[in-house]
Protein backbone atom coordinates (compact mmCIF):
# COMPACT_ATOMS: atom_id res chain seq x y z
CA UNK A 1 0.00 0.00 0.00
CA UNK A 2 1.46 3.32 -0.49
CA UNK A 3 1.62 6.34 1.75
CA UNK A 4 -0.25 9.45 0.84
CA UNK A 5 1.23 12.70 1.33
CA UNK A 6 4.29 11.62 1.92
CA UNK A 7 3.86 9.29 5.06
CA UNK A 8 2.29 12.12 6.65
CA UNK A 9 -0.80 10.73 6.87
CA UNK A 10 -4.19 11.90 4.68
CA UNK A 11 -7.21 14.11 4.38
CA UNK A 12 -9.11 12.09 3.50
CA UNK A 13 -10.73 8.16 4.36
CA UNK A 14 -9.69 5.04 2.20
CA UNK A 15 -12.40 3.01 0.42
CA UNK A 16 -12.77 -0.28 0.59
CA UNK A 17 -13.63 -2.66 -2.99
CA UNK A 18 -16.06 -4.20 -3.25
CA UNK A 19 -17.60 -6.50 -6.49
CA UNK A 20 -20.34 -8.81 -6.10
CA UNK A 21 -21.16 -11.02 -9.05
CA UNK A 22 -24.91 -12.09 -10.56
CA UNK A 23 -26.46 -14.67 -13.28
CA UNK A 24 -29.66 -13.42 -13.61
CA UNK A 25 -32.43 -15.44 -14.17
CA UNK A 26 -35.08 -14.50 -17.21
CA UNK A 27 -36.90 -11.28 -16.26
CA UNK A 28 -35.23 -10.99 -13.06
CA UNK A 29 -34.85 -6.79 -12.15
CA UNK A 30 -33.95 -6.90 -8.37
CA UNK A 31 -30.24 -7.95 -7.61
CA UNK A 32 -29.93 -7.89 -3.30
CA UNK A 33 -26.06 -7.37 -1.95
CA UNK A 34 -25.66 -9.79 1.41
CA UNK A 35 -23.00 -6.54 2.16
CA UNK A 36 -24.81 -3.75 1.36
CA UNK A 37 -23.52 -0.96 -0.10
CA UNK A 38 -23.53 2.79 0.16
CA UNK A 39 -25.75 4.93 -1.48
CA UNK A 40 -24.23 7.16 -4.57
CA UNK A 41 -20.85 4.91 -4.44
CA UNK A 42 -21.86 1.94 -6.76
CA UNK A 43 -20.80 0.87 -10.41
CA UNK A 44 -23.43 -1.52 -12.15
CA UNK A 45 -22.21 -3.50 -15.07
CA UNK A 46 -24.32 -6.03 -17.60
CA UNK A 47 -22.51 -8.27 -19.33
CA UNK A 48 -19.52 -5.86 -18.94
CA UNK A 49 -20.99 -2.99 -20.24
CA UNK A 50 -21.34 -0.20 -17.48
CA UNK A 51 -25.06 0.90 -16.88
CA UNK A 52 -25.94 4.56 -16.35
CA UNK A 53 -27.20 5.53 -13.16
CA UNK A 54 -31.13 6.53 -13.02
CA UNK A 55 -31.26 5.45 -17.28
CA UNK A 56 -30.41 1.51 -16.81
CA UNK A 57 -30.85 0.71 -12.90
CA UNK A 58 -31.48 2.46 -9.54
CA UNK A 59 -29.43 1.92 -6.30
CA UNK A 60 -30.97 3.66 -3.64
CA UNK A 61 -31.75 2.25 -0.70
CA UNK A 62 -28.14 0.59 0.16
CA UNK A 63 -29.25 -3.56 -0.52
CA UNK A 64 -30.82 -3.48 -3.60
CA UNK A 65 -29.91 -3.09 -7.40
CA UNK A 66 -32.95 -2.69 -9.50
CA UNK A 67 -32.68 -2.72 -13.35
CA UNK A 68 -34.91 -0.72 -15.47
CA UNK A 69 -35.33 -3.48 -18.08
CA UNK A 70 -35.36 -7.13 -16.96
CA UNK A 71 -32.41 -9.06 -17.61
CA UNK A 72 -31.91 -11.76 -20.16
CA UNK A 73 -31.56 -15.96 -18.45
CA UNK A 74 -28.04 -15.62 -18.19
CA UNK A 75 -26.68 -11.99 -18.09
CA UNK A 76 -24.23 -11.22 -16.47
CA UNK A 77 -24.29 -8.69 -13.33
CA UNK A 78 -21.42 -6.91 -11.19
CA UNK A 79 -21.92 -4.66 -8.85
CA UNK A 80 -18.83 -2.54 -7.50
CA UNK A 81 -19.50 -0.50 -4.15
CA UNK A 82 -17.40 1.44 -2.77
CA UNK A 83 -17.28 1.69 0.94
Amino acid sequence: MALLNGGRGSTSALKSVDRTNFVATAGQTVFTLTQGYSVGDVDVFLNGVKLVDSDDYYAINGSTVVLTSAAIAGDYLQVVSYN
